[in-house]
């Protein structure tokens, strides 16, 4: 697709899923914003960059290996505002399928990129 708001933001779910599938957390906070809101099924809502850590490294612990962020819709608010909706999938070692859920997301622009404002997703099983 050539849409640029859409070219950045898989730009930046690229680099989340690659970094979390070798276990850096702390750069994956990074694609956060640092009041950044991050809402899991069945979870209480975290704020800031290390709330936003601290849940990747548990989901590494409970056994997701990869992450899978298809987007459907990616919609530019204005100069430094965009939200994307789509499909996510979590996946254990053995390749099999841990979550497969819808999500959405609000983006910031800060100095420049775009970055994970709210994280949002659920469980569609």
């Amino acid at each position: 697709m050539s849409d640029p708001i859409f070219k950045e933001i898989t730009e930046v779910k690229g680099a989340l899923e690659k970094l979390f599938e070798e276990q850096k957390f702390e750069e994956c906070s990074k694609l956060y914003a640092e009041d950044a809101k991050f809402m899991a099924p069945g979870k209480p809502l975290l704020t800031g960059r290390h709330a936003v850590k601290a849940a990747f490294t548990g989901l590494w612990q409970i056994g997701v290996r990869r992450l899978k962020i298809d987007i459907e819709e990616a919609v530019s608010t204005g100069p430094d505002w965009a939200f994307a909706r789509g499909q996510i999938t979590s996946y254990k070692d053995d390749g099999t399928t841990r979550l497969r859920g819808k999500y959405t997301a609000v983006y910031k622009r800060v100095d420049g990129k775009l970055i994970y404002y709210i994280d949002c997703f659920n469980s569609v099983e």
